[in-house]
């Protein structure tokens, strides 16, 4: 099991850097967690790509259509009430932004509901990382080598 934040699952659906190192580990992986909030991150970066010419349409609408029937596989932590004290705590903590703080408290969630320390966590963003590494996390970043 890995948590996916959406800064490293993107990389699944798009050829950019570390893509191919997601694509294997993804591979290896036969249990993906992520945030119910990814779904729009990926959704929101598929539709700026788009416009910013950087995906052509079709390619638009193919990587669309493989999320949506990812997602189904997904293991989904809902973004509830449930999540709030632990998002309020690791914002008087750490210097997140408010949706990094929302996938450093889901990941939390599932680890201690699988009971499973270090829960490994994907992330392509160095700030999250170090919070997630401080708080128990087996942090990973698909755009350095492993």
């Amino acid at each position: 099991m890995i948590y996916w934040d959406a800064s490293a699952l993107v990389k699944k659906y798009l050829s950019e850097t570390g893509s191919e190192t997601v694509r294997q580990w993804l591979a290896k992986d036969t249990v993906l967690v992520t945030s119910q909030l990814t779904y729009v991150e990926i959704h929101a970066t598929f539709a700026r790509k788009k416009r910013e010419r950087d995906i052509s349409p079709s390619d638009y609408q193919r990587v669309c259509r493989t999320f949506e029937t990812d997602w189904q596989a997904i293991t989904v932590v809902q973004l509830d009430d449930r999540l709030l004290p632990k998002i309020r705590y690791l914002l008087s903590r750490h210097p997140l932004r408010s949706a990094d703080s929302v996938h450093l408290a889901s990941a939390l969630y599932i680890s201690e509901q699988a009971q499973l320390r270090p829960l490994p966590f994907a992330c392509a963003d160095d700030r999250l990382l170090q919070a997630a590494r401080r708080e128990g996390l087996d942090g990973w970043n698909p755009l350095v080598s492993v």
